[in-house]
């Protein structure tokens, strides 16, 4: 599900924003920004199509409505690509954590199955939420309405492609994702929740290592309009 492009949000339901809680996302041409609505700052990330110059910053008003910004990060946008380039593996680095599911394993290990949990794509977003002006708000009764917890297991072959959580007990364990082929064939994988959070740990090193080495050091700010604020 894609937020932002060169020409705005795409969102379900042609959305520009969407509120889940106190948390509130919204995209515009050029920027994405995120706040808390109990907080009173947000943050933006400006992605420098006319600037050349890709940023994050905060922006607060203090006691007497004066607003402050503060650049928490900013690099040249030339540099975007080989910045992402970095990051070129991560895709296989997902594929390989990829398990095979069978129905007779999730009996065998006694692991249940939920559909709806975490919505993914657009038709899974749009049912959890309703729209005001152009900002979707997740709507928890809708969510829950939502949520799938099938009785027999064998169900998972009639859940939408898509995917689905795994359950141990009270406790997730995984992700599980069903595709069906062009020949109507089913396929169903997972991967293991632990096996997650140790590759987003190693992304996390990674991501920090190539952000520090392309980002602009603050004393050099001044050398860019963008960031002179």
């Amino acid at each position: 599900m894609g937020i932002m492009s060169e020409t705005g949000a795409l969102l379900p339901k042609g959305a520009r924003g969407i509120e889940i809680a106190d948390l509130v996302i919204g995209t515009g041409k050029d920027k994405i920004v995120i706040l808390s609505k109990t907080a009173g700052d947000h943050y933006t990330v400006q992605a420098g199509h006319n600037s050349g110059i890709v940023d994050l910053h905060r922006t607060w008003r203090d006691a007497n409505g004066g607003e402050h910004h503060q650049t928490l990060f900013a690099m040249r946008r030339d540099d975007l690509f080989t910045l992402l380039n970095a990051f070129a593996s991560w895709p296989q680095d997902l594929l390989r954590l990829l398990r095979p599911l069978r129905v007779g394993w999730l009996h065998h290990h006694r692991i249940g199955i939920v559909h709806g949990l975490d919505p993914t794509t657009d038709d899974e977003v749009a049912a959890v939420t309703r729209q005001r002006r152009r900002r979707l708000i997740v709507d928890e009764q809708q969510w829950n309405a939502n949520i799938t917890i099938p009785e027999y297991l064998d169900a998972v072959r009639n859940f939408p492609d898509g995917a689905f959580s795994l359950f141990a007990g009270e406790r997730r364990i995984g992700i599980g994702f069903k595709n069906t082929d062009a020949g109507g064939n089913l396929h169903l994988l997972w991967l293991k929740q632990r096996d997650l959070i140790r590759l987003a740990k190693t992304w996390e090193h990674q991501l920090i290592d190539a952000v520090r080495r392309h980002a602009i050091a603050p004393e050099r700010y001044p050398e860019y309009p963008a960031l002179r604020r």
